[in-house]
């Protein structure tokens, strides 16, 4: 068994040949969970913008349209509807960061998403987009309604695997043969 200096450097786990994220590895895996966690914090809420301002869903593929009413108003507002961005007011979006984290010896979870603050209520009547005057619904509530139907709020697998290469890139994740 090999004896650590630094307590938070853990043994994650051993296997003989496993995938992960179609990368193939044989070895031992360490990883400094608490830097690897910080890592993860700061590039997921990046790369799930992106995927928005492209049109993809958590699963890397398009999202499903806006429907043919709303994908109207929006262009009579001067608005793109051809691709769906969940960007209105930009509120929710600009609002997804780390939520929680939670660590022990073996895992560290951590919680990305919107935050529970509120956006300007924006109606797209007559042809112009205009704030209503009100506010919007909570912007993790909001989230939470628009993936019944267009789950976004995740990472795909290209975004998986730029995450991975970055965490090896800091030396936070390597295996030994």
């Amino acid at each position: 068994m090999t004896r650590y200096r630094n307590r938070r450097r853990r043994r994650a786990g051993t296997s003989r040949s496993a995938r992960a994220d179609g990368v193939r590895f044989e070895g031992v895996i360490e990883i400094e969970l608490d830097k690897a966690a910080d890592v993860v914090a700061s590039l997921v809420p990046g790369e799930i913008l992106q995927q928005q301002a492209k049109g993809l869903g958590d699963d890397g593929n398009p999202m499903a349209p806006y429907s043919d009413s709303y994908r109207r108003a929006l262009t009579r507002a001067g608005r793109d509807g051809s691709v769906v961005d969940h960007r209105l007011t930009g509120g929710m979006l600009g609002s997804v960061g780390e939520r929680s984290r939670q660590m022990d010896k073996k895992t560290a979870l951590v919680r990305i998403g919107p935050d529970s603050g509120t956006s300007p209520q924006v109606s797209l009547g007559k042809g112009v987009a205009k704030q209503t005057g009100r506010r919007g619904p909570p912007h993790n509530q909001l989230a939470k309604w628009l993936a019944r139907k267009r789950p976004w709020l995740g990472l795909g697998p290209r975004a998986v695997k730029r995450i991975a290469k970055a965490l090896e890139k800091a030396g936070l994740l390597r295996s030994e043969r």
